[in-house]
């Protein structure tokens, strides 16, 4: 990963620590609390980007293992769903071909395990309409082919490493970017000025914690001076 988005990592991660050990003087702000929540949620994304990110780079087998038990997890509630929906409609065939349990879908190799989890997307996918009233989403649907998708790269020689592998890259970048544009520069850093006179220990920390991101001091007109390229 680029060097210059550990520093953005970094950054998010020491701020939220700084905001929340100064709670006390911004409690009162909503907006700085409605910042900051947006800002963790953010952050969640980006650990889950990151975590993919270094599952494709050297997939282990401790790594392999926990994107199988994943990938169980989340096909569960759309096979149970599915069943209930075949026995409603008398549908034998649908059925006996989704009405398993966790240790029947993880049977066979590795690759048996890919090819039936992407199996089971492409059989419930066309009957999401029908679903719907049962709990089934197009979301849940969408995460569970992922994460079966990131299964199959993560196995030797897959095709779809590399692609995957770009595509994990882009979205963590642009996930790190928006985080900043969207909350950081836009919102917070802003919000910061108020604290300039009153608290300036509490200013001066998180002005400190910018610059770990590229970020020096605001300027009189309290935006911030952007690194050089």
């Amino acid at each position: 990963m680029k060097k210059t988005l550990i520093n953005k990592l970094q950054m998010i991660d020491a701020l939220l620590a700084i905001l929340h050990n100064w709670q006390s003087i911004w409690n009162v702000s909503v907006p700085i609390a409605a910042a900051i929540a947006e800002l963790e949620a953010q952050k969640k994304l980006i650990e889950e980007q990151l975590r993919i990110h270094e599952a494709l780079k050297m997939p282990s087998a401790e790594a392999k293992n926990e994107q199988k038990e994943l990938c169980t997890e989340l096909l569960l509630p759309l096979s149970g769903a599915t069943s209930v929906y075949a026995t409603d409609t008398h549908n034998t065939e649908l059925k006996q071909k989704v009405d398993l349990n966790a240790s029947e879908l993880k049977k066979g190799s590795q690759t048996v395990f890919a090819q039936r989890m992407l199996g089971f997307n492409a059989l419930i996918a066309p009957l999401l309409d029908q679903l719907m009233p049962y709990g089934i989403t197009q979301a849940m649907l969408d995460e569970h082919r992922e994460a079966s998708e990131l299964f199959v790269a993560m196995l030797p020689q897959s095709r779809e490493k590399q692609k995957l592998l770009k595509t994990s890259s882009e979205k963590l970048e642009a996930d790190i970017n928006n985080a900043i544009l969207t909350i950081i520069e836009a919102r917070l850093d802003k919000m910061m000025l108020i604290y300039k006179n009153t608290n300036p220990d509490f200013y001066n920390q998180y002005v400190n914690a910018r610059k770990i991101g590229g970020w020096s001091r605001p300027k009189g007109n309290g935006e911030g001076e952007k690194p050089a390229n």
